[in-house]
């Protein structure tokens, strides 16, 4: 019976881990306050603290560092800060330079480094207090122009310095070669505890799969697959729920591309590459997801895109959710680089030195029911091109799936506050023929049922509503299923049902 207690104590605070996951809690953006300009208030860094689940803005003037389009940070588990970096630096939670945190690469022409998603941390797995920060080195090539030409890792151990943490392995060359710029992001494994990240071979279409896992930091090989990406100035990101890499990129002769692939998270391929080619557009752009991993946002300097990423054909579910008003703060608040928050709302910043950026409020939603608001967030500093980088630090297995062997689980119901519990969560019958029932007892957020076959590939995605949602399943072969629900992109349930011949 001890033993017993204990594998359900362990499995209880393994569940409040993953879900106390807030690593992306604080993101700073701005100019160095502390010795750049000591006498104007409208210097300095400006601070966001999600610890209370809505935004809470500030700034601090003692913060001596200038951010670019380079910019990271990290929290631990609980959202507390533990370091942040503009891509030259490194400093620690008291704003002080890091133990070996200085030279990750030299200014260009500001104190910031300015290679858009240039700087990416994760936690290392199984490595208790300790992070992977990636980083990026710009090159010219003749000809060619500006490129990543080397990707670096270097390790943190939080456990140094009295809590203050140190780089105990600093820059270590990963990739030598001609790569896009910046674009770095990161995706969870489907065993959740490892990480994905992919990086594009410059005017190819080659990416290097590289693998974050107990050992290290490997390159799992490369795919090459459909055409070629162009290389510029643009972001990736991939879908909270794991399904979906985008990348969209822009040159300075106004053209942009927009790629979007399928993913899998078991063995980190990419598939089915959807391409959408813009003239119209300027070399700023920038691309996030909605928090239920529906809706594609793809800023194009003075109009914001959304795209139906459920729908077969991506690209005629275009909708234009908001064109640049003209405003000037001083200079023009047009749309640059999108993130994500943990607020579930979309943030975007200006391509210019301004004192406002746009925010999506219910990114969730089609359409103009998006609600996006430009200049809706009001700085206390300047700020310019920069917004911090993160993955999706809450996703955690693809339950079910053949990569799930490490017992890892999401959040479910059954380990959930008591507030939760009273949503009860049934999925009938098993065996199953015709179709699945799925009976919901409250309203959940976004709510959606996914149904997996016995290689991980999902055969049945449906939107679920409070009371009963069936789901038809007739033309589906007989055989072992694996089920899952998910609220606002958060797995709350999971299982498995045979279909019967």
């Amino acid at each position: 019976m001890k033993h017993i207690c204990c594998i359900i104590f362990i499995l209880i605070a393994q569940q409040y881990f993953l879900l106390s996951q807030k690593h992306d809690n604080i993101w700073l953006s701005g100019y160095d306050g502390g010795s750049g300009s000591p006498n104007n208030d409208l210097f300095g860094v400006n601070v966001f603290d999600f610890s209370s689940g809505a935004l809470s803005l500030y700034d601090n003037q003692n913060i001596e560092m200038w951010f670019d389009a380079a910019n990271s940070s990290i929290c631990d588990t609980a959202g507390n800060l533990l370091f942040y970096t503009n891509g030259v630096n490194v400093n620690n939670r008291l704003h002080q330079l890091m133990k070996n945190g200085n030279g990750l690469n030299t200014p260009d022409g500001t104190d910031g480094y300015i290679l858009p998603q240039g700087v990416l941390v994760l936690p290392f797995p199984e490595h208790e207090n300790q992070y992977i920060l990636f980083s990026g080195t710009k090159r010219f090539y003749p000809g060619i122009s500006q490129h990543m030409g080397y990707l670096y890792y270097s390790i943190i151990d939080m456990n140094a310095e009295n809590g203050l943490g140190k780089i105990i392995q600093k820059k270590v060359l990963l990739i030598s070669d001609t790569l896009d710029v910046g674009k770095l992001t990161a995706m969870r494994h489907g065993n959740g505890r490892d990480w994905w990240m992919l990086v594009n071979e410059s005017n190819t279409n080659r990416f290097y799969r590289i693998l974050i896992g107990p050992a290290g930091v490997t390159i799992h090989g490369n795919q090459e697959i459909g055409e070629a990406q162009k290389f510029g100035l643009g972001q990736s990101v991939f879908s909270p729920d794991g399904r979906f890499f985008v990348s969209c990129t822009g040159t300075f002769s106004n053209n942009t591309w927009l790629y979007i692939y399928d993913f899998d998270r078991c063995i980190g391929l990419l598939s089915n590459q959807r391409i959408k080619f813009f003239t119209d557009a300027a070399e700023s752009l920038g691309v996030a997801i909605s928090a239920n991993s529906r809706f594609l946002y793809y800023t194009l300097y003075k109009k914001i895109f959304q795209f139906d990423l459920s729908s077969g054909d991506v690209f005629p579910s275009q909708k234009t959710v908001a064109v640049y008003d003209g405003s000037q703060n001083p200079f023009g608040s047009t749309f640059f680089l999108a993130q994500l928050a943990p607020d579930n709302k979309i943030y975007i910043n200006c391509n210019n030195g301004e004192n406002v950026m746009h925010v999506i409020h219910d990114p969730d939603k089609e359409g103009l029911s998006c609600n996006v608001e430009q200049h809706g967030i009001q700085l206390p500093c300047y700020n310019s091109f920069s917004i911090p980088n993160f993955p999706n630090y809450r996703l955690y297995d693809m339950s079910g799936s053949p990569c799930d062997t490490l017992g890892i689980d999401g959040p479910v119901v059954d380990v959930a506050s008591p507030e939760e519990n009273k949503i009860q969560l049934k999925v009938w019958p098993n065996p199953f023929h015709e179709r699945l029932s799925v009976s919901l007892s409250a309203s959940l957020r976004n709510p959606v049922f996914r149904l997996y076959d016995m290689t991980g590939r999902l055969v049945n995605e449906q939107r679920l509503v409070s009371g009963i949602t069936e789901t038809n399943t007739g033309n589906l072969p007989a055989g072992l299923y694996f089920w899952e629900i998910r609220s606002n992109g958060e797995q709350i349930k999971a299982g498995k049902a045979v279909k019967g011949p």
